[in-house]
C-alpha cells in the first residue's frame, strides 16, 4: 500500500514538477543543411580514422560510474566539471516530492579520490511554505576516496527536495536521494 501510494504521488508530482527539470546544457536543435548534389571521386588513400576525444561523461577512473535512474528517486544531482576545455555544468532533477514518514537514503560519489565534496539537502525553491523540518543528516562533508551513503532522512510533510554541492576540487559527482527500500 505505501508503495503503491508513493509511485502514485512520485507520478502526480513528476507531472506537477515537469516545468522545474533542468535544461542546463541543452544544446538549441541545430537545423540541417539544404540538400545538394556533390561529385564524389574515390580517395587515393584512405581516410584517416578520427581520434577519439576525451568526453566529460567518460571518467578516467573505472570505479565511478553514475547509477541508472530509479523509480524510487526523489532528486537527482550530476556535476561534470574542471575538464580541459569543458565549461562545468550541474543538472539537478527533483523528479518527485518527498513523502511525511518515509525514509530517503542520500547516495553519492566523485573524482577525483583525493578532493573532497560537501553535500546539503533543503526544501525545493517554492516548497518551503509552510515550513518544513528535514530530519537526519541534512549535510554531510566526505572524501572522494569512495562512494558514501547517508541513511534516515526523513521530513515533517510531503515536500521537493534540492541537493546542492560544493566542489571545490571535485571533476565530477552524482548524489541521489532516493526512498529506502526494504532490501538496503
Amino acid at each position: 500500500m505505501r508503495r503503491t501510494l508513493l509511485a502514485l504521488t512520485a507520478l502526480a508530482l513528476s507531472l506537477g514538477l515537469s516545468g522545474c527539470v533542468s535544461t542546463t546544457g541543452v544544446d538549441d536543435a541545430v537545423p540541417s543543411p539544404a540538400p545538394s548534389v556533390s561529385i564524389v571521386e574515390p580517395p587515393s588513400s584512405p581516410p584517416p580514422s578520427p581520434a577519439p576525444s576525451p568526453s566529460v561523461e567518460e571518467s578516467a577512473d573505472p570505479s565511478y560510474r553514475v547509477p541508472d535512474e530509479s523509480p524510487l528517486e526523489a532528486t537527482r544531482l550530476v556535476f561534470d566539471g574542471d575538464a580541459v576545455g569543458v565549461e562545468p555544468r550541474t543538472a539537478l532533477n527533483v523528479a518527485a516530492s518527498a513523502v511525511r514518514e518515509q525514509e530517503y537514503t542520500l547516495d553519492f560519489d566523485c573524482i577525483p579520490r583525493d578532493a573532497t565534496i560537501t553535500l546539503s539537502l533543503s526544501p525545493a525553491a517554492g516548497e518551503d511554505d509552510p515550513p518544513v523540518t528535514i530530519k537526519g543528516p541534512i549535510t554531510v562533508t566526505q572524501g572522494c576516496g569512495a562512494p558514501g551513503r547517508v541513511t534516515g532522512i526523513t521530513v515533517s510533510r510531503m515536500v521537493g527536495i534540492q541537493i546542492t554541492a560544493i566542489t571545490d576540487g571535485v571533476d565530477q559527482a552524482w548524489a541521489v536521494l532516493r526512498a529506502t527500500d526494504a532490501t538496503d
